[in-house]
């Protein structure tokens, strides 16, 4: 599986990925680029919005290992985009939002 390649690759290689810039995709010399860990991070998130269960388990899996070794933080866009619609999901009345949070920054 690729994400496991990915996730491999960022433990085996961090050192390098901290120094290089990618690539912008426009032409344009005024745009700047974004370093690289912060293009995998992104990539990986954006695995994380499929929606087959097995897939996007894997793909936070793989995004826990590249932020934790790249450390990249995307926090407010994996809750926002990721765990808050989840947390809608689930009607359980003593789990408040609140909650919520206090468990994921601890966990994180």
């Amino acid at each position: 599986m690729l994400l496991k390649a990915l996730s491999t690759m960022c433990k085996s290689c961090a050192g390098a990925l901290q120094t290089l810039e990618g690539s912008s995709l426009s032409p344009s010399p005024a745009t700047p680029t974004s370093p690289v860990p912060d293009q995998i991070a992104s990539a990986v998130l954006a695995q994380c919005r499929k929606k087959d269960v097995a897939y996007k388990t894997a793909a936070l899996e793989c995004l826990g290992d590249v932020l934790e070794v790249l450390e990249v933080d995307v926090f407010s866009q994996l809750f926002e985009e990721i765990v808050s619609p989840i947390l809608k999901q689930v009607s359980l009345p003593a789990f408040t939002h609140t909650m919520a949070l206090t468990l994921i920054e601890y966990v994180f």
